[in-house]
């Protein structure tokens, strides 16, 4: 499945790097959640860009886990409803894995499910 072309465009431009977007549009999900250094390195990319690319995509690969701990943060009560709409709203601009059989396959990374689930919780309290 090719990653959908629209998320990885608002998430290039939201990053400043949409030159790269043919490069992208190319890769799969999981492609591009495994990019390299030197496969970055090997289409041409520069430094800047291919540093910043990592390190975006390491954010992609904790985006589960910051959910996660929010929903914990909201059965704690500890959560500020200002601070976590910015940050979905970051999380807005990401690609999602969107393919149903790829999400059971990867259960950790459902973050439609997780998404509305911290929707939910945050909306009771």
């Amino acid at each position: 499945m090719i990653v959908c072309f629209l998320d990885v465009r608002s998430w290039l431009k939201h990053l400043r790097l949409h030159k790269y977007e043919e490069f992208f549009v190319r890769l799969t999900y999981d492609e591009m959640m495994n990019l390299t250094d030197e496969h970055l390195k090997s289409c041409n990319i520069t430094d800047g860009a291919r540093k910043k690319i990592l390190s975006n995509i390491d954010k992609l690969k904790e985006r589960s886990n910051f959910l996660k701990q929010q929903l914990s943060c909201i059965d704690n009560g500890q959560i500020d409803l200002d601070d976590l709409i910015k940050k979905l709203e970051d999380l807005s601009y990401t690609p999602i894995r969107t393919n149903e059989l790829e999400m059971k396959n990867n259960s950790n990374e459902d973050l439609p499910k997780l998404i509305i689930e911290l929707l939910e919780k945050s909306k009771q309290n």
